[in-house]
């Protein structure tokens, strides 16, 4: 599994209604965030506070555990958390963390394990079960609801995995060589889709 599919599977989940492309969107950013600011998942109407946005960050590198990579997260968390009064950002690792202030979430999941749907089960339970209880009183009280019914059923959202299996088809293909590009089947051209940041 990739954290794309992760992401993808919690965003359906927090926002059913909406596009899952549309919860992977980027906001004007200043300084060091010049270029844009980009939560690996971004939500609005997931909690009690209607104008609250709901940011969630995958830290699976190392490096996010060393002094450089835990100072730029908390500049992002800051960043994120002036988007709107009342928002959290959830983060997620593999490893413990320093607590990171107040309205940021930190979610420790174990390490998943190859390809298979069960791995992601399995991580998105970890996840939704650490959220349920940090953010239970901030949680709009029908996605909490909805949240919990997951974990009775633990059944993944099909749209949320089609859109992950197209979006990482999309980044395969252009980064493929031009010799290879040229070999792919005629059709229309396929959206500009950008998910570097994950």
């Amino acid at each position: 599994m990739s954290e794309l599919e992760l992401m993808a599977q919690l965003g359906a989940l927090l926002r059913p209604d909406e596009p899952v492309e549309e919860l992977f969107r980027s906001f004007p950013g200043s300084g060091r965030f010049h270029s844009g600011l980009m939560p690996d998942l971004a939500t609005y109407g997931a909690l009690k506070a209607p104008e609250a946005g709901l940011f969630v960050e995958y830290d699976g590198h190392p490096c996010h555990q060393q002094r450089y990579g835990d100072k730029r997260d908390r500049a992002k968390n800051a960043a994120l958390l002036s988007l709107a009064p009342d928002s959290w950002v959830v983060r997620i690792s593999h490893g413990d963390r320093q607590p990171m202030g107040r309205n940021v979430l930190s979610v420790k999941v174990n390490f998943w394990q190859g390809e298979s749907d069960q791995s992601l089960t399995r991580t998105l339970s970890e996840v939704i079960q650490q959220m349920l209880s940090g953010l239970r009183s901030e949680l709009d009280p029908g996605v909490a609801l909805r949240l919990l019914q997951h974990q009775a059923s633990n059944r993944l959202c099909p749209k949320a995995k089609e859109f992950a299996e197209a979006a990482l088809r999309d980044c395969r293909i252009r980064a493929k060589s031009p010799h290879d590009a040229s070999q792919e089947t005629p059709g229309p051209p396929r959206p500009a889709r950008s998910y570097a940041n994950l």
